[in-house]
Order: C-alpha cells, then sequence, then structure tokens
C-alpha cells in the first residue's frame, strides 16, 4: 500500500482520441478529468466492461488515457519525506504543503505544478535538513531503519499486533500491547539480539535483546530477529548488535520520491491537467 498519482492525457479534450464503443452522449467527467460513463454499472455491464478497455487499450496511444502514472512511495517512505520537508521548513516549501496529500485522493491543479517543481528543486539542492535518528547496525553502521514520527517510530508489529517494534530518538524499544496498559518492555540505545529458541506455537522466535550499557536483558516473541535477512539456502542472518544515532539527513535521500513527482509535476505542466493522488 502506498501512495500513487496519475495525469491524464489531453486526446479527449482536443478530440483525437480513437471513437469510444458507446454513445458520446454518456460519457462524462469525473473531478480529475478521468473519462466515465454517466449510467449505473448494474444493468449496463456490458457497456462500461467495452467502454474501460477502450479507456485502457485503445484510445490513444496513453495507456488508460493516462500522460503519466507513478508510483510516489509506500506510506512508511512517504511519511518520512513528509517529516523531511518538515524539517526543511514549510515556510519554503507552501505549494508542497498546500497539495501533498495526507491520504489518498485529492490532487494538486495544474498552475501549481510550476511552484511546486521549483519547490522540489530547492529541497534536493539547497534545504538543511540537519540529522535524523536512524536504527543501524551495530558492527557494520548500515541504515535499517529510521524514525518516523507520524507512526510515533514504530515499524513493525508482531503476534497480531501485539509486539510493536520502532526507533525513536531516546533508542530501540519494544511495546506489548497485550497488556492493558499497553507497556514497554525493553528500550535501547546499543543493544544485542540474539535468537534463544522458538516461539510455544513455533510460528516465531523468542529473541533476547540486551542493553550495551546496563546488561538488562528481555526476552520477546517476535515472528523473527530484527532486520533478519536470507531466506534462501542456509541459515538466516540478521545483525547481532544495533544502535540508534542521529545521522546527517540531506534531500538527495529521497530521489526517488522526487523523481516520482517530478514526473507528474512535468506532466500536469505540459497537459495543462491536474496531478491527482490515488
Amino acid at each position: 500500500m502506498g501512495l500513487d498519482a496519475f495525469v491524464s492525457c489531453r486526446c479527449w479534450q482536443d478530440g483525437v482520441a480513437a471513437p469510444p464503443p458507446v454513445p458520446r452522449d454518456l460519457i462524462t467527467r469525473d473531478g480529475v478529468l478521468q473519462l466515465c460513463l454517466s449510467v449505473p454499472y448494474e444493468g449496463n455491464e456490458d457497456l462500461h466492461r467495452d467502454f474501460e478497455d477502450w479507456v485502457l487499450r485503445r484510445a490513444c496511444g496513453h495507456e488508460n488515457m493516462e500522460q503519466a502514472s507513478v508510483r510516489v512511495a509506500n506510506w512508511a517512505g512517504y511519511r518520512l519525506f513528509q517529516a523531511a520537508l518538515e524539517a526543511a521548513g514549510w515556510d519554503h516549501l507552501p505549494t508542497l504543503r498546500a497539495y501533498l496529500p495526507q491520504c489518498n485522493g485529492g490532487s494538486l491543479p495544474a498552475e501549481a505544478a510550476p511552484r511546486a517543481l521549483a519547490e522540489l528543486e530547492w529541497f534536493t539542492s539547497d534545504a538543511d535538513l540537519g540529522t535524523h535518528t536512524c536504527l543501524l547496525d551495530g558492527d557494520t553502521g548500515e541504515r535499517l531503519d529510521s524514525y518516523v514520527p507520524a507512526y510515533e517510530g514504530v515499524f513493525r508489529w508482531d503476534g497480531g499486533q501485539d509486539k510493536g517494534v520502532g526507533v525513536d530518538p531516546s533508542g530501540l524499544f519494544v511495546l506489548d500491547t497485550s497488556a492493558e496498559p499497553p507497556r514497554e518492555v525493553f528500550r535501547s540505545l546499543r543493544c544485542s539480539q540474539e535468537v534463544i529458541g522458538v516461539t510455544p506455537d513455533g510460528a516465531g522466535r523468542l529473541v533476547r535483546l540486551t542493553d550495551a550499557g546496563t546488561s538488562r536483558s528481555v526476552t520477546v516473541p517476535l515472528s523473527s530477529p530484527i532486520f533478519e535477512s536470507g531466506g534462501g539456502p542456509g541459515p538466516a542472518r540478521y545483525p547481532r548488535r544495533l544502535r540508534v544515532a542521529a545521522v546527517p539527513w540531506t534531500g538527495l535521500e529521497f530521489a526517488g520520491i522526487v523523481a516520482a513527482l517530478g514526473e507528474v509535476l512535468h506532466a500536469a505542466v505540459e497537459t495543462g491537467n491536474p496531478v491527482s493522488w490515488c
């Protein structure tokens, strides 16, 4: 799940689309300029199927009559991007603040696209983001995850969401939400992890976490060790040491998201049609 975006092409607007397989007076446009039928689906199934196939493949040279269509990011990546924009300063990014969505749906008008492009350029080239809290492999320094304020740092749920694993400026933590009230069972800035057994149902692992400073230890049932890798032949691998630290942050880390947004924003400028979030 995540955020996608598209911009409709101008082929229907400009009268260059292929003749539709349904009467033209049945075709209307929704709020983001996508073509749709004005008759209900029920009782008109064949009509809708023919129309949808035409829009998708035969109306023009654009698939689904879209000038551009992109995956912006999964929700975790997008929420982190929003946090980076906030760190850069919303005063510098008024268009992005106004039109980037909080959930699926909505649009950015074409007349706002040039301003949004300029703000993205400033974000990647000139914004000072300072540092950001990350979870690192304590042996290699590899960045494993980042603190996402929108999720209160939680990056993983286990056991039907009974166990929340997360990272924030105060350390790596494990929450037990099966307790009433929910309680924090572990927190550390530097710790080790070790698989010492399997859960009673055999579906998960018993993971022992030990704080490097105090030697305080706790064993928690998790579906797998934190950031386990592998899955092929041989035993799975996981970082034996974990640490939380503030690391430098730049807009270049979001190059993929910026490129996706740039693609639909340029398409909006080209067509005069809005960017639609979905």
